[in-house]
């Protein structure tokens, strides 16, 4: 986990938050950096439908790398292939190799 979780908790509490709401957090145990109650909801509810009616074709979605638990659960509630794209570490190994997708999955932030 990020030590800047708990930096971002901490400034929350300092700030007299007493509740959050996230959506789709990267890991779970995030909540556990925080001193009040979070709720954490899942985006597919809400988003799976809206991508759906859009009726795309050759729709792809592209997650930066396989421990994002998100990307898998929307390719399999849509139906549609899933791309893993390289990511460049510092000492410059990539994880996997180059992103061959031609499509990316785009949601306004209005939906």
């Amino acid at each position: 986990m990020s030590i800047a979780a708990k930096l971002v908790a901490n400034m929350l509490a300092a700030s007299k938050a007493d509740r959050l709401m996230t959506l789709d957090l990267h890991a779970g145990q995030i909540q556990g950096f925080f001193d009040f109650p979070v709720d954490h909801l899942e985006g597919t509810s809400v988003f799976v439908p809206y991508i759906k009616s859009l009726n795309l074709d050759n729709l792809v979605i592209a997650s930066p790398d396989v421990g994002v638990l998100t990307a898998p659960a929307y390719s399999r509630s849509i139906l549609t292939p899933i791309s893993y794209c390289a990511i460049n570490t510092a000492n410059g190994l990539t994880k996997l190799p180059p992103c061959r997708s031609s499509a990316m999955l785009k949601v306004p932030m209005s939906c």
